[in-house]
């Protein structure tokens, strides 16, 4: 999965560009409009990424999961910590992004919509609770229907073979 290592290093970088772009300097207003219009078409762009990025890792984790499922791919725990990681990369990149967002608007700058922003917020909450209520997909099987273990069975079944 070279695709998820590539996703993680993007989402590095665009933290990396966020940091340095958004340094908590606000425009003044002297400087005039433009540079308030680039950093908002910026962080639009940067929020676009984003939701590129949250759609295709949710993509590739469940085809990954799906994969292991049905046993096309091995299990291999360093795959299942490149996904961790892409998420949790993922989450910082959002949780900065809501900080600038958040610090800009206090001083009277929008950088984005407040909805998009939002909806990046509640794919973030989204993400989290994956990671929490993780599951390796090492564990679960599909169209498998568990019995429940009877004893009495087993025993009956062991004397019927003779191995008491």
């Amino acid at each position: 999965m070279a695709a998820v290592i590539r996703h993680t290093r993007s989402i590095y970088a665009a933290g990396a560009l966020v940091r340095a772009t958004f340094d908590d300097i606000i425009p003044a207003a002297e400087s005039g409009c433009e540079r308030t219009v680039v950093l908002q078409r910026e962080f639009r762009i940067l929020l676009g990424l984003a939701r590129h990025w949250f759609e295709s890792l949710k993509a590739d984790l469940a085809n990954w999961q799906q994969r292991v499922r049905s046993g096309e791919v091995d299990f291999t725990s360093e795959r299942e910590d490149d996904f961790k990681g892409a998420l949790r990369a993922w989450i910082d990149l959002v949780n900065l992004m809501s900080e600038k967002f958040d610090l800009f608007h206090k001083n009277g700058l929008f950088l984005a919509k407040p909805r998009n922003m939002g909806l990046l917020q509640s794919n973030s909450k989204e993400v989290e609770n994956l990671l929490n209520s993780w599951h390796s997909p090492e564990w679960e099987v599909a169209n498998m229907r568990t019995v429940k273990w009877n004893k009495d069975q087993s025993q009956y079944l062991l004397e019927k073979l003779g191995r008491n």
